[in-house]
Order: C-alpha cells, then sequence, then structure tokens
C-alpha cells in the first residue's frame, strides 16, 4: 500500500480521529482540574555506617549505597507503616502513610531523602517528622537487639554506661520540651493568622515565625546529639559500632501545592487518541467490505468500469420524502457528474464497436444505488447527442421516473402490455429535452415478474426500438427481484450500477453472476456517488469538468472581490471620469459659443 493510499484512508475518517482528539483533550483537563491539590516536604538523612575496624574507614563509602536501599526498602513496609500510623495518634491509617511516603538515596552520597505528599500540609510535615523518629528509634532498637547476643559486659565500665544513659534522658527531655515548644508556637502562629490582619499582629507573627524556626533548629541538634549519644552507647555496651541515620535537614512547612502537570496529561491524551484514532481508521477500512474506488470495482468485477459518478451536489429531498434525482446533464450541463456521464455515454458507444447497442438496460445489485438517476441523465446525455432516445420504466415495483421529469405515471408500460394496443404515440411523453421521449410505468400490478416475461412484453420491447434509435430501460435490482433477469436477456446491453461504499463486494458478483446465468450481454459497471479523492486514475474527468466551468463567472468574482479589497482605486477612477465630463462639458460650450 502506498502512502497515498494510506492518506487516503486517514483523511476518510478524519472526522473520527479529530473527535477522538477533542474526547481526550476534555475528558484529560477534566481529570486535571479534579484533581486534589498535593503538598511535599523532604527530610534529609545523613547515614553513618557501621565500619568493624578503625583502620578500614573506606567501608563507609562501600557500604553507604547498600544501606540507603535496605533502609528505603524498610520504610516501604507494612510493619513501619504500621509504626508510624499509631505513632501520629490522629486516626491515620497504614494505607494512608504507604501511599504518601517515598524516599531517595542521593548517588555517590551519605544522603538519604524522605518525602511526604499529602492534600494537607501540616500533616505531610507532622507525618515526615514522625517518620523519621520512628525510623532512627527503629534502626538504633533493631541493632541493639542483634548486638544483645554478642556484647560482653566485661569491655564495658558501669560508669560510662550510667553517664551516657543519663545524657541520653536528658536528651530525650530537652527534644520533647523543643517538640512541645514548637506545637505552642504553631498554634499561636495559626491563630494570630486567623483573626483581621494589623501592623502589630503581623510583627507578632514574624516574632513567633522567627523563634520557631530557632527551635526547630534546636531541635534538629538535640536529635543529632541523641543519635550520637546512642551510636555511643550502643557501641559501650555491644562492643561494636552500629549503623545510623542523622537528621540534616527537617522537613519543612510546605506552602505551594505541586504543579497539575495539566499540560503533560494533555500531550499525552493526545498522542494516545492520536494513535488510537489512526489505529481505528485502519481497522474500520479494513473491515470495510464494500467497494468504494474504481480500482476495487474493476478487481471485483473483473471488467473495466464503463463510469465513474461522483457525489451530485444540490440533491434533496423530493416531495414524497424520498431522495429526488437531479437530472444534472440538464440544469448543471459543464458541471463533473455531467461531464462523468458523457464520457459513460462514448464509453457505452464503443463498447461493442462491431453491434450498436439499440437498447439497454439499467439495473443493480441492491436498492438505493442510484440506477433511476444513471438511467435518466444517461438517456438525456443520449439525446443530446444526436440519438432518439426513449427512457422506458419498467421498475414496476418502486416506478420514480415519473416523479424525475414531473409527468403523469399513467398511461404507460403496463397499460401498454395489457391493452395491446399498437399507438405508441399515445404512451410516449415528450420532454424539455430534444429527441428524448419517456415512456412511464403505468398502473403497478400486482405480479410484475409474471408480467415482464410474458410475450406480449417481449413484442413490445422489440416494437421500442423502431420508434427510437437508443431504448433505455429502467429496471428493479437484480440481486433482489427477478425483474431485471427476465428483461436482461432481450436487450443488447446491460449497465450494473454501483453504489461506491454502499454495496458489498458479495452483493457486486452476486448481481453480476445472476445476469450472467441467463446469457445477458453486461456491457460493465457504473460506480456512482463516488468520493472526488478515491477517483484514483479515473479524476480526469472530473477535472477536467472544472476546467469547463464559465471563466467568465469567476472572473466577475475576481473582480468584485478587488473592488472591494482596493477602494483607492474606485476614487481614482471616479476622479478621473469627473474630470472627462468636465472637460467634454467645456467642450461643448466653447463650441456653442
Amino acid at each position: 500500500m502506498e502512502l497515498l493510499e494510506y492518506w487516503k484512508i486517514i483523511r476518510k475518517r478524519l472526522w473520527l480521529i479529530l473527535l477522538l482528539m477533542a474526547v481526550s483533550t476534555a475528558s484529560a483537563t477534566y481529570y486535571s482540574l479534579q484533581q486534589v491539590p498535593m503538598y511535599r516536604t523532604t527530610t534529609t538523612l545523613f547515614l553513618n555506617p557501621a565500619y568493624p575496624s578503625p583502620l578500614l574507614p573506606y567501608y563507609v563509602a562501600l557500604s553507604a549505597k547498600s544501606l540507603a536501599n535496605t533502609y528505603a526498602e524498610f520504610m516501604r513496609t507494612r510493619s513501619f507503616a504500621q509504626l508510624v500510623a499509631q505513632e501520629m495518634g490522629d486516626g491515620t491509617t497504614l494505607e494512608e502513610v504507604l501511599g504518601a511516603i517515598s524516599t531517595r538515596y542521593v548517588e555517590d552520597t551519605q544522603f538519604l531523602k524522605i518525602s511526604i505528599t499529602h492534600a494537607n500540609p501540616e500533616k505531610a510535615q507532622k507525618l515526615a517528622d514522625t517518620a523519621t523518629q520512628v525510623f532512627i528509634a527503629e534502626n538504633i532498637s533493631r541493632q541493639q537487639a542483634q548486638q544483645e547476643q554478642i556484647r560482653t559486659q566485661d569491655n564495658v565500665k558501669a560508669l560510662q554506661r550510667q553517664q551516657l544513659q543519663e545524657l541520653q534522658q536528658s536528651l530525650q527531655d530537652e527534644l520533647e520540651h523543643y517538640a512541645q515548644r514548637i506545637e505552642v508556637l504553631q498554634a499561636q502562629i495559626a491563630e494570630l493568622e486567623s483573626k483581621p490582619s494589623s501592623q502589630e499582629a503581623d510583627q507578632r507573627i514574624l516574632a513567633l515565625r522567627q523563634e520557631l524556626i530557632s527551635n526547630q533548629s534546636l531541635r534538629v541538634g538535640v536529635l543529632t546529639s541523641l543519635a550520637q549519644t546512642q551510636a555511643s552507647l550502643a557501641a559501650s555496651e555491644g562492643g561494636s559500632s552500629v549503623d545510623t541515620a542523622v537528621v540534616v535537614d527537617a522537613a519543612p512547612l510546605p506552602t505551594e501545592p505541586l504543579p497539575q502537570q495539566t499540560l503533560q496529561h494533555i500531550l499525552l491524551a493526545l498522542a494516545a487518541s492520536l494513535g488510537l484514532g489512526v489505529g481505528l481508521a485502519f481497522l474500520l477500512e479494513y473491515l470495510d467490505y464494500t467497494v468504494k474506488t474504481p480500482e476495487e470495482l474493476d478487481a471485483v468485477y473483473g471488467m473495466t468500469t464503463l463510469g465513474v459518478i461522483g457525489v451530485i451536489e444540490g440533491e434533496g429531498k423530493g416531495r414524497e420524502g424520498g431522495t429526488r434525482e437531479e437530472i444534472v446533464t440538464l440544469t448543471a450541463p459543464r458541471s463533473p457528474a455531467a461531464e462523468a456521464f458523457r464520457a459513460l455515454r462514448t464509453n457505452i458507444q464503443f463498447a461493442n464497436p462491431g453491434q450498436a447497442v439499440r437498447s439497454l438496460l439499467v439495473t443493480s445489485a441492491g436498492p438505493f444505488e442510484g440506477k433511476t438517476l444513471t438511467a435518466a441523465n444517461l438517456a438525456v446525455s443520449l439525446a443530446q447527442d444526436g440519438s432518439r432516445v426513449i427512457l422506458a420504466d419498467t421498475d414496476l415495483r418502486k416506478p420514480r421516473l415519473h416523479r424525475v421529469f414531473d409527468i403523469p405515471k399513467e398511461p404507460g408500460f403496463t397499460d401498454l402490455i395489457v391493452d395491446q394496443k399498437d399507438a405508441f404515440e399515445d404512451y410516449l411523453r415528450p420532454t424539455s429535452v430534444q429527441n428524448l421521449r419517456v415512456l412511464p410505468c403505468g398502473k403497478v400490478p400486482p405480479n410484475p415478474a409474471e408480467l415482464l416475461g410474458s410475450s406480449r412484453a417481449a413484442e413490445v420491447m422489440e416494437q421500442l426500438k423502431e420508434h427510437a434509435d437508443v431504448v433505455v430501460y429502467d429496471s428493479p435490482p437484480a440481486a433482489t427481484v427477478t425483474d431485471a433477469v427476465v428483461m436482461a436477456c432481450r436487450v443488447d446491453g446491460v449497465l450494473q450500477v454501483v453504489w461506491a461504499g454502499g454495496t458489498r463486494r458479495d452483493l457486486v458478483r452476486q448481481g453480476q453472476a445472476v445476469l450472467e446465468k441467463v446469457g445477458a450481454r453486461i456491457l460493465g459497471a457504473v460506480l456512482n456517488r463516488v468520493n472526488l479523492s478515491d477517483l484514483g486514475y479515473y479524476s480526469y474527468y472530473y477535472y477536467y469538468g472544472y476546467y469547463y466551468r464559465d471563466h467568465h463567472e469567476h472572473e466577475s468574482r475576481e473582480r468584485s472581490l478587488l473592488r472591494r479589497l482596493l477602494p483607492w482605486r474606485r476614487r481614482r477612477r471616479g476622479k478621473r471620469r469627473k474630470s472627462e465630463r468636465d472637460s467634454e462639458t467645456a467642450a461643448a460650450d466653447n463650441s456653442a459659443n
């Protein structure tokens, strides 16, 4: 398949692709706008990996990454999340902690970052502080429990342990003091911010914030000292060092929400919908089993397509609600469709050079494929070429030619058969087209197939040839009823009309097989209602039609446009004409004097 064919498929389903892109863009925008603003705060820890001997300090750099990965996995466990939720004491659930916490190790360093993402900024800060405290406490407690089995009490002095324990208790008391003070300061700041703003209140808030920052810094220092004291105490009790983590930067209170990433969501939705739309367009094209192009009809029918008729502009609704076929060969003789019918007329005339086509049956495989439209325009085109033409309506089930030419339906073809009269001139209706007469259907019989298959109908069809050079018959669908099949063997040629994009390939083959079975002489097929983009190498008919349009109308539109766009030309032309009239008037006065 060539690139042009790919482009035709995409252009044909372009409305579907654009619709999917519009829906996905609207959905992505709505989804982004409905998202709750999230806040994120981060605590930075400094890792102190244990090493077995003071002679191997490089062991710290080697084990920092593995230690950070171990800590990160530990903080993603449900047991750790359960401890944090219990420590929070405000109804925080285990799933809420697991969904909020995330860790990141800074490569080639000893820093580990603990981030908390939550819709409430205050709770995000509290959750980060709690998670850090629980992690440090659990880390020391777990390692102390591991070393409890191997520690030796002989290598540690009782006085040193007692001093370290007292120092640890003092630091814990100091840590609780700062925590309480920070909580009080935050409450005071929140209370002042809720009141109306004033200069005195703003100064008080500023002072409280400075005191809050100072207490938070002191608290960080106490946490660091406490971690070092706990490590020394564990070393004095266990006889070897332990892995510790020290808080470098405590989690600040987030003030700005995270970006909503609306643009990223929209671009992702556009890319996904574009891919889905293109894939769906090709899938629908693959599943479409109809004949759409002249090339496809050539392959399906096994014969060269005699005519290609595009979508006729101006088709509307008839007086009785059905589609009104327009005789474009009369109403728009220079249109592309009219030129296509003239090309069809020429192809029929040269379909069999050794034998002239005196009678022609126009049929189709199924209903609503445009056979009446084709028969009427072809008959007009033949008459305009100088041939005497009779257009007979033998569709005795749904006759329509009398509506197209606005003539009475009765008497007509059936009356001519039943009455068995030879006065054909009484039944043929003249039209506004020279050399063209129409034989309407007449009364609709209850048994159309039997009536058309009678010997009298065959006799009438033979006698009609004596009154015209060409007789064109409009018949019912060949694959639906047997009327067309009965008449097909009595005419010089059969023309099958196919609706582009509406007739299935198997139905086209079925209509052809039915006609071939009775020995009908099939001249070829006509592809009707074709989009201009699908014409392929047949498009020169239509380009010629566009070229053949009246160029004077085009020039008139150009002059009108120039007059609107260039008003200064009108003013200059008006002044020139006024001066010429003044000169003529002056010359006339001089001659009179």
